[in-house]
């Protein structure tokens, strides 16, 4: 059974192995905090990056198209209500239905703020995001990415050492065949990758993972001289790389701070509190604003019956039910918040389960009326008894 020598060292080289250890491990701390800060970073700009499209992408605009269709139906409505070939008793229906439609249709300030000329021209092309428009999806990215300041020039020429070091050894072209260099071609493209980034953890990292393991190397060496030279150079290549982590950690923790204080990150966490405090997100609004939309185009659809027909029709009626029954379509949690008057800021509370519901019966049995006035009933024929 063999048995592993057992290498004396002088007192010297032990405080030095010693002294490699606690660097090392100091090294491996400042990774840790370092490659969290990045994740950190990372998140926060992929998070809002996400809400941005959300909202610039497909909710402001929805609203923008929104605000503009209602204004649109309200027009439509006072052109009707100006129609003298209107029945006076329709018209005040109308007016009573509309009048509960657009206090129930009314999103506060949400719909207010972009009635505002001002901040409407606010929303110009640089801030809507189409988010299948991969150059605006890009642009996005470049802009948040701005936020991740460079290395100062002392620090940049550092990590072009350690960048000038991994690519000479890790070249395709250095390759002895051609396995080999499709393994150096992909550790390259990880290289580039750090160095544009300005990322020397990123670069010490590769270099730890393909180097040898110096102490492990250093402790079966038997001369004396041979370890202390060797290690006192690992002992400043330690120091060097943790002055360096440290000042990339210290850079990230500034960016990460400059990326919370800015515009997107504000509109971000705001999403985030609206979110937490009203129970919808703005996946919920959007879904709204949809349902909205379709009611209006079908309300529009019934004052284009009554124009033309200038009475109530059963198209009218049919009309009526089917935006009552898009209502239904509504998330729940925003048609609590209408219920409660959380969306609503002008009419207080709107409860469109109740109103729609008793119009249309009122409605629906003129109609009947007006179907017996127009369509009496047709007499039973006797029947003829058998003699």
């Amino acid at each position: 059974m063999s048995t592993e020598k057992s290498i004396e060292r002088s007192p010297k080289a032990v405080l030095k192995e010693q002294e490699y250890e606690t660097l090392l491990s100091e090294k491996n701390r400042i990774m840790n905090l370092l490659n969290r800060a990045k994740q950190t970073f990372d998140t926060l700009t992929f998070e809002i990056e996400e809400s941005h499209k959300q909202i610039y992408g497909v909710f402001v605009p929805k609203m923008l198209v929104f605000v503009e269709q209602k204004e649109k139906s309200k027009t439509f409505f006072e052109t009707v209500l100006k129609d003298k070939t209107v029945s006076r008793s329709l018209k005040r229906k109308l007016k009573e239905f509309s009048e509960y439609l657009f206090q129930m249709l009314d999103m506060g300030e949400l719909e207010s703020s972009l009635q505002d000329e001002e901040v409407r021209k606010q929303f110009d092309d640089s801030q809507i995001i189409d988010p299948e428009n991969g150059d605006q999806r890009k642009h996005l990215k470049d802009v948040l990415g701005e936020f991740r300041s460079a290395p100062k020039e002392a620090e940049q020429r550092d990590i072009r050492k350690i960048f000038i070091q991994l690519a000479n050894r890790f070249h395709p072209d250095k390759a002895n065949d051609q396995q080999e260099a499709e393994t150096y071609h992909l550790i390259m493209q990880r290289i580039n990758s750090a160095y544009k980034m300005g990322d020397v953890a990123g670069l010490i990292e590769i270099q730890m993972e393909f180097s040898e393991d110096y102490l492990k190397k250093l402790k079966s060496s038997e001369l004396e001289n041979h370890f202390l030279d060797v290690i006192e150079k690992d002992i400043q290549l330690l120091k060097n790389e943790i002055e360096r982590l440290n000042l990339q950690l210290k850079r990230v923790r500034a960016d990460v701070r400059a990326l919370k204080k800015s515009e997107f990150a504000q509109v971000h966490n705001q999403n985030i509190l609206t979110e937490k405090s009203s129970g919808f997100s703005t996946s919920d609004l959007i879904d709204s604003v949809n349902v909205f939309s379709e009611i209006l185009n079908v309300y529009d659809q019934m004052l284009t019956e009554i124009e033309k027909s200038k009475k109530e029709t059963h198209n009218v009626l049919m009309f009526i039910a089917q935006i009552n029954e898009t209502f239904d379509k509504l998330p729940s949690n925003f048609t609590n918040m209408m219920k409660n008057g959380q969306v609503n800021t002008k009419g207080g509370k709107a409860d469109f389960d109740d109103i729609p519901t008793e119009i249309l019966e009122a409605m629906l049995q003129e109609l009947l009326e007006m179907r017996d006035e127009i369509m009496p009933p047709k007499p039973r024929r006797k029947r003829k008894r058998k003699s």
